[in-house]
């Protein structure tokens, strides 16, 4: 058995897929490339792995093959980061004309031992007239979304997309203290003044979301 050992980051290209490799935590194949999911050890074992080759049972050979065991081993005590692709929980913390910050809570429904920061410029709220979204009718501080990491910038900030349909904001609650229900993608309403609100609101039930 042969081990190698390398550091990774979260998103970078571990190797091609194929039939020969086991693949076990801490990674993921996206087109068809093993990718990691974590900031930590990169540990691949190559094994060997008898397979039996014959026609009949008086007629058997075992072919040795090389398989690769394929792991990353979290550098931060098996707190799961967040990776290009990954569907995360995030609080909003700061609104602006042009972005809104957040701390990520959950990745892919696994809650983070500590939060991650995450940013969520203007351009990426929707799909469409995205130079016509106001943020301030999108997010307010307090606000709880469900969001894509679309990459990761210079300033350590996970960037974040809520451009489908099923992304946004999933819980908030009101300038009256109340809790906010969906009445369309646009708006929510106070549960106890009936006043409206504007967001970019998600497809999904808030019980979805998994808040601190």
């Amino acid at each position: 058995m042969t081990d190698t050992f390398k550091f990774v980051l979260p998103g970078e290209k571990i190797c091609k897929f194929n039939d020969r490799l086991n693949l076990l935590e801490g990674v993921y194949v996206k087109d068809n490339v093993v990718r990691s999911s974590l900031a930590g050890r990169l540990v691949i074992e190559e094994v060997e792995d008898e397979d039996e080759d014959g026609n009949d049972d008086c007629d058997m050979e075992k072919i040795k093959t090389i398989k690769k065991i394929i792991r990353v081993s979290s550098a931060k005590h098996g707190n799961f980061v967040p990776f290009i692709g990954a569907l995360v929980s995030a609080r909003v913390t700061r609104v602006t004309q042009r972005y809104c910050k957040c701390r990520i809570t959950t990745v892919e429904k696994t809650k983070c031992r500590e939060p991650f920061n995450g940013l969520l410029r203007k351009e990426d709220v929707r799909d469409k007239e995205r130079d016509k979204t106001d943020m301030f009718k999108c997010f307010r501080p307090g606000d709880y979304i469900l969001a894509r990491v679309i990459s990761t910038n210079d300033t350590m900030h996970y960037l974040l997309s809520t451009a489908e349909g099923e992304l946004g904001v999933v819980c908030a609650i009101s300038e009256a203290g109340s809790l906010l229900v969906p009445l369309s993608w646009t708006e929510m309403q106070c549960s106890s003044t009936n006043q409206k609100e504007h967001r970019k609101v998600a497809r999904v039930q808030p019980q979805l979301l998994l808040v601190d």
